[in-house]
């Protein structure tokens, strides 16, 4: 049906026709061979650009940020924690030994 990528259609009623067949199975008209090209066409060549690589860098960096920021952000509550015990004295959490060592 198909002969070097073009099809073969006939002269009188325009239908496809297989290539090896002399007569339009449709009309019976008389098919003759397609011309051949006087010179054979070479496809061009052309210069395929790569499509850019979509990178994952985003998301390989933002975990180890994330972990970073949480380890930083426990650091500086354990600081706040003991500055905060040195600076109430510490030892008042239980307050009748406090008031066991003044006597009144």
């Amino acid at each position: 049906m198909v002969e070097r990528g073009r099809p073969v259609h006939c002269a009188q009623c325009g239908s496809i026709v297989d290539a090896g067949d002399n007569f339009c199975g449709v009309c019976g008209a008389r098919v003759s061979p397609p011309a051949q090209d006087a010179s054979p066409t070479q496809e061009i060549p052309t210069q395929g650009y790569a499509p850019p690589r979509v990178s994952n860098s985003g998301t390989s960096r933002t975990l180890p940020l994330i972990l970073g920021l949480a380890a930083v952000l426990l650091v500086l509550i354990g600081i706040g924690v003991i500055v905060g015990l040195a600076l109430t004295g510490g030892d008042e959490t239980n307050p009748q030994k406090a008031s066991a060592k003044d006597p009144a």
